[in-house]
């Protein structure tokens, strides 16, 4: 696949050109700018649980370390990276009453409306709530979950498409939110405002312990109105010799200064979405969904998510210039992208790259 001593390169098709040109001129649906996953560890949050696995094999750090991958859970010797514990599973089955729990500590007031949480292939949640915690009232609140736990808002969790569902990125391997048993996806229609969220499980589909792969929060804000100008350049990677570099560059209204860091909002401006400062301090993806007439190829790439490379203001036209880059290009572009064991299936080393670039074999 053109990795680093790989064993050739991908050609370019007439469907990649007739792809690259419509790119430019295709109508954009929807663009977002996405958070970090607040849930990270890497950025202080602690995760703790009602009770945990006697083995200490799956505590309840490994549901928020970053490694959604399958290959990494338990114990170390059986793990590809030869550290494990990649996973939270519980000491004893759920009992029905919601006693067992994972708990995320954000470490501070987080701002969010999009959970995912990443159920064990072999044995997800069968029926659990998604709660934050409310300090004005006091009280956990339920926010989203099993459709026998929870009704969701009119209008749908405000999904990717009309009436909160639709196509989702890749090729409609998202839904707009809900319940799936593999990767749990919820857009979330009101942004929701809390220090901490929990997984409170009543079941399992084996009625066996809970477990939890991983647990993730973002928040997502749409700036789809304020693009002036929009093009992807799909030129080839200069480092593969592929055509899998692909870029989005954007004009974007910043008259408000939206986009610029050091920038300190008004409280208003924050309720409205305002992510300037976050820009700097923990970097954001961008998820672009495009709507287009026809369908020009197997090649075309109808959705878009990778990490911004940088956004400029432009005082002189109250815009800013924003260039973001398909994330996959950079995690082949690191020698350590995958450190597995060179006997690891072939299947599992794309699904482990995959899964670094946040798309799990459920997307």
């Amino acid at each position: 696949m053109g990795f680093d001593g790989g064993i050739g390169m991908i050609p370019v098709t007439q469907e990649f050109n007739d792809a690259q040109e419509s790119d430019s001129a295709a109508y954009r649906k929807l663009i977002n700018l996405i958070s970090v996953n607040y849930a990270n560890s890497a950025f202080g949050t602690v995760a703790s649980a009602s009770d945990s696995d006697a083995s200490t094999n799956y505590p309840p750090a490994g549901a928020n370390n970053g490694d959604r991958t399958e290959i990494n859970i338990g114990a170390a010797s059986a793990a590809d990276n030869g550290v494990g514990k990649a996973s939270w599973k519980s000491l004893n089955a759920p009992n029905g009453t919601g006693s067992t729990w994972l708990l995320l500590n954000l470490g501070q007031v987080r701002k969010f409306n999009r959970v995912k949480l990443y159920n064990r292939a072999a044995d997800p949640l069968l029926s659990y709530l998604l709660q934050y915690w409310d300090s004005g009232t006091i009280a956990w609140v339920d926010f989203a979950g099993t459709p026998d736990r929870f009704t969701p808002p009119i209008g749908g969790f405000g999904g990717f498409g009309d009436g909160g569902f639709g196509i989702g990125p890749f090729g409609g391997g998202w839904p707009g939110g809900g319940h799936t048993g593999g990767l749990d996806y919820y857009d979330i229609a009101t942004m929701i405002s809390s220090d901490q969220v929990r997984c409170v499980i009543y079941s399992t589909t084996s009625g066996g312990a809970a477990q939890i792969v991983e647990l993730q929060v973002f928040q997502r804000v749409d700036i789809t109105d304020r693009v002036v100008d929009f093009d992807i350049d799909r030129k080839k990677d200069e480092k593969h010799q592929q055509p899998i570099a692909t870029q989005v560059s954007m004009d974007l209204d910043n008259s408000d200064r939206f986009f610029s860091i050091s920038y300190s909002p008004t409280a208003a401006e924050i309720a409205a979405g305002y992510m300037n400062a976050e820009i700097g301090e923990l970097g954001l993806d961008i998820e672009i969904n495009e709507g287009y007439d026809t369908i020009v190829g197997p090649e075309l790439i109808r959705t878009f998510t990778g990490s911004v490379d940088s956004i400029t203001p432009q005082v002189s036209t109250t815009t800013a210039a924003l260039v973001s880059r398909d994330y996959t290009k950079y995690l082949l572009d690191l020698t350590d992208s995958c450190n597995l064991k060179t006997s690891i299936d072939i299947t599992d080393a794309i699904r482990y790259l995959l899964k670094r670039n946040n798309i799990s074999n459920y997307e």
